[in-house]
């Protein structure tokens, strides 16, 4: 595995295919990414619908089509139907495409992460497929320590970025470690529990 962040998704074309529940998770993580996905499928959620109506995705109200693909930068096939899915990955195969196949990971090149954002900080956990639910509750552990202090450090360190290259590192050092212990004041909650659905 090797683990990376996509830019500049806005530039390019992401197909979801489906329009349930997996699908709409699956536009979430590209909408927050910053792409505007083309989802097909003949029906759509009320949140797709939403995101619709908002200009946030395009919609083809439709089943795939052979050559849905063609052009794509990213794909993910999250429809209910194994033969669809099946027939996508095929399409895409041996093609310069991001693939994600919701139902079979083998069949694509990636997989997604839980992931928590916190403004420009972002935390991904991955269990490699082995436990969903473990990852989710990492995930939940990071929402609950990295919470909103952290984005507004991020910001602080962000502006006072040329400030901060013209001193040594002892005063890099220093400094952070002031900000630090400053955060650490304010307490914090984790969740006590391991969610045993889809272990």
């Amino acid at each position: 595995m090797y683990p990376v962040v996509l830019t500049n998704l806005a530039q390019q074309r992401c197909v979801v295919v489906g329009g349930g529940t997996v699908a709409e998770r699956k536009v979430a993580g590209l909408i927050a990414g910053g792409a505007s996905p083309i989802v097909i499928s003949p029906d759509l959620t009320a949140q797709l619908q939403h995101w619709q109506a908002n200009g946030h995705i395009q919609h083809l109200a439709r089943e795939y089509q052979t050559g849905d693909c063609d052009q794509a930068f990213l794909v993910v096939a999250a429809t209910n139907q194994r033969s669809i899915n099946q027939q996508i990955a095929q399409e895409c195969h041996n093609r310069p495409i991001l693939l994600n196949i919701a139902d079979a990971a083998e069949e694509g090149n990636f997989i997604t992460t839980a992931s928590h954002r916190q403004g420009s900080l972002l935390f991904s956990i991955s269990s490699s497929g082995a436990s969903p639910a473990l990852s989710r509750y990492l995930r939940q552990q990071l929402s609950s320590y990295f919470d909103q202090r952290y984005a507004t450090l991020a910001q602080v360190v962000a502006s006072q970025r040329s400030q901060l290259a013209s001193l040594s590192s002892a005063e890099r050092e220093r400094y952070f470690d002031q900000l630090l212990a400053a955060l650490a004041e304010e307490p914090t909650t984790r969740p006590n529990h391991l969610p045993t659905e889809d272990l």
